[in-house]
């Protein structure tokens, strides 16, 4: 049921970031908007470094490399999935103490 969780949570926020682009709205005026703005680069923003993050916790940490490395390249905001379910539940930073 969490897979389907998370890709259903993918999914959602893909088109979130879809519709911002293509509706058929009247162009974003960020200067009688400030915060539209901020928001625009938190939604379009984030994926890109939580993807490069991603890469480096997985470059750094996982034993197998290739099939990680594939998930945040084809699968937008797929850093979501690797923290909450990777990373928070086991305390990587634990796991260094003890090499």
């Amino acid at each position: 049921m969490k897979r389907y969780t998370w890709i259903l949570a993918a999914v959602c926020l893909t088109g979130l970031q879809l519709s911002v682009v293509f509706a058929p709205t009247p162009a974003m005026d960020f200067d009688t908007h400030p915060f539209l703005l901020s928001a625009v680069l938190l939604l379009f923003g984030a994926p890109a470094l939580g993807g490069v993050w991603m890469l480096f916790m997985i470059v750094r940490h996982e034993k197998r490399l290739f099939p990680l490395i594939l998930v945040p390249l084809l699968i937008p905001n797929s850093f979501l999935w690797y923290y909450f379910e990777r990373i928070r539940p086991g305390r990587r930073t634990e796991r260094h103490l003890d090499a």
